[in-house]
């Protein structure tokens, strides 16, 4: 019965002293909770920012490949071409 009434007085000071209530966070470390929390905020906007990053230039690279895969066909095209030219001037 003891500690359901010290248990309702720190509830009633938790809600009703606010220097007690900051002394209590400092002691349970909600601070240093807080300050990681935000550090890893800011961490996290930067893999966000990175990732957006790589991500355009990801898209760039596709567009580069497709063009260099339709550059390749057509030399693919000319080289069959050739052949067959160079098959007809040898008859």
């Amino acid at each position: 019965m003891q500690s359901n009434k010290l248990r309702d007085d720190i509830i009633k000071l938790l809600k009703k002293d606010e220097q007690f209530r900051y002394m209590v966070a400092g002691l349970i470390g909600l601070e240093d909770i807080s300050s990681r929390i935000g550090r890893l905020e800011d961490a996290m906007t930067k893999l966000t920012e990175t990732q957006s990053r790589v991500e355009e230039r990801l898209a760039d690279l596709e567009e580069r490949f497709v063009k260099v895969e339709e550059r390749l066909v057509r030399v693919e095209e000319r080289l069959a071409d050739l052949e067959e030219r160079f098959v007809k001037v040898e008859e």
